[in-house]
């Protein structure tokens, strides 16, 4: 198989390929060389979308999407082995460890973001998740992940509205708000025109919700709980997780990076 050059339409065929031709010989393969080859990541993450939508019965794909989640040397298609971990490989006994050591030791804040939200969406009951997320909404240097963390976090909670509350456009999808800034009375006011409460209530509410995230007040003045204090400092280390996923650099504070918006929220080309 050879690829079309342009690069829309290299895309359209890796993706058809994943979706119409999954049982014809060669088309995993073909897969996994364009994950790993293709010298644009816009067409490496297509290729491994389509192994991890696809393929994911198949012997040794989940050993693959561990490798690129590592070793990609682009963000994008990191993101994408991660995210399709999450997804399609949750009763695999090693993913969620797997997840929490890409949450912290990704170099670049998109993946990191990635996880984060994978562990919200697929591992919410699993033992330690929220302690994790908690740790991740203070003590990661970058701010996506931070808001990932924070509006996974309210996801879990009994508390009326609190994915909307935690989320920076009052629409309960991403970006979250940032636990590192204060939440306004200003944004409490449009809270409460967005969902027709008093804003007292709304107030009170984020009250409700700051006790158990540690957001800041601004009519408060600080937090209503240091839930990250009694966590590992800056993170979980790779051998507290496994120290078999060691592959990249562990993450560095303050490495100059520039926070963007996840890559999956981006317009795609291909």
């Amino acid at each position: 198989m050879r690829p079309f050059p342009g690069l829309w339409l290299r895309g359209a065929a890796i993706r058809a390929l994943g979706e119409h031709f999954r049982d014809q010989p060669g088309t995993a393969d073909f897969l996994r060389d364009r994950a790993v080859n293709d010298p644009d990541s816009d067409l490496r993450r297509a290729a491994i979308e389509a192994l991890g939508e696809h393929f994911r019965d198949q012997t040794g794909t989940a050993d693959f999407l561990h490798d690129r989640a590592v070793n990609d040397p682009d963000s994008d298609p990191r993101g994408a082995a991660i995210e399709a971990l999450g997804a399609h490989f949750r009763g695999h006994p090693e993913t969620a460890d797997f997840l929490r050591n890409r949450a912290v030791n990704d170099p670049d804040s998109d993946p990191r973001g990635v996880a984060i939200e994978a562990l919200g969406a697929h591992f919410r009951d699993h033992p330690g998740t929220a302690d994790f997320l908690r740790d991740r909404a203070v003590n990661d240097p970058d701010s996506d992940p931070r808001r990932a963390a924070c509006l996974a976090l309210a996801g879990m909670l009994n508390i009326p509205h609190a994915r909307t509350l935690c989320s920076r456009d009052l629409d309960g999808i991403a970006p979250g708000i940032d636990p590192a800034e204060p939440v306004t009375g200003e944004h409490a006011r449009r809270a409460a025109t967005a969902l027709g409460e008093d804003e007292g209530a709304i107030r009170a509410l984020y009250e409700r919700i700051a006790a158990e995230l540690s957001l800041t007040l601004a009519w408060k003045g600080k937090p209503a709980r240091a839930a990250a204090a009694a966590l590992v400092p800056g993170g979980v280390p790779d051998a507290a997780i496994d120290p078999t996923f060691t592959h990249a650099q562990p993450h560095q504070a303050g490495a100059g990076r520039v926070s963007i918006p996840y890559w999956r929220h981006r317009s795609r080309p291909c």
